[in-house]
């Protein structure tokens, strides 16, 4: 049991890790506020993508984290609607949330108004005490709800963590490579080696990562083709 103990937190670290370098695993969480403005973020969260919240029955995004998500307003320079995808119904100037479940329902077009051009260049709303892990917002936002997309660890407390397929690899390379590294009796070289194969590994994930995905491909032609000169 001792010995399962110290592998399942190797590959804890090992996953978490993946998922801070190589992939980027996101979630969407509605993070309840109390009575002093403040929220617990979920234990998985490294930091947001998107804010939402409720004011006068619509969703507003009042912060659009633009330093970690690529703007999907913009493609190659082009300026389109990011939800333009999802159906007609979804208004222009808004902010698409991804794909999540609540209470046991698939959110697939979640989208929140914009709140104004160049959000991230207002007055703070909130503030994130990352090592805490607690959001404080301002006195100027009154809400009892926030809905937060974020990045995540990947790894979560309670119990939902889900690792894909294709990183099975990756993690036995890290879990061979990290115990031979404790094991006192291994070699230098046995250390190198399995090292050597979890890197190369990692560079295969890497690959896999950089494939354009539908939705990329799907913007790029649509941006082409929407600058296509009509005759």
């Amino acid at each position: 049991m001792a010995e399962y103990k110290r592998l399942l937190q190797m590959a804890v670290m090992g996953f978490s890790n993946l998922n801070m370098t190589t992939l980027r695993s996101y979630d969407v969480a509605y993070v309840d506020i109390d009575s002093k403005g403040q929220g617990q973020m979920p234990d998985d969260f490294v930091d947001y993508t998107k804010v939402g919240v409720n004011m006068g029955g619509k969703l507003f995004v009042i912060s659009f984290n633009k330093e970690i998500v690529i703007n999907r307003n913009t493609v190659n320079g082009d300026v389109f609607n990011e939800a333009y995808n999802v159906g007609d119904s979804i208004p222009d100037n808004t902010f698409l949330f991804m794909p999540h479940t609540r209470n046991g329902l698939v959110e697939n077009n979640l989208y929140g108004y914009s709140y104004g051009s160049g959000m991230s260049s207002f007055a703070p709303m909130f503030n994130i005490d990352y090592e805490n892990k607690i959001i404080q917002l301002s006195s100027t936002v009154s809400a009892s709800q926030l809905i937060v997309e974020y990045i995540s660890t990947g790894v979560s407390l309670s119990g939902n963590t889900f690792i894909p397929r294709y990183c099975e690899t990756a993690m036995v390379e890290y879990l061979h490579w990290r115990t031979r590294k404790n094991d006192y009796k291994a070699s230098r070289g046995a250390v190198i080696d399995a090292k050597q194969d979890y890197l190369e590994a990692v560079a295969e994930l890497q690959l896999l990562e950089d494939i354009p995905t539908y939705q990329e491909i799907m913007d790029v032609l649509y941006s082409t083709s929407s600058q296509t000169p009509r005759r």
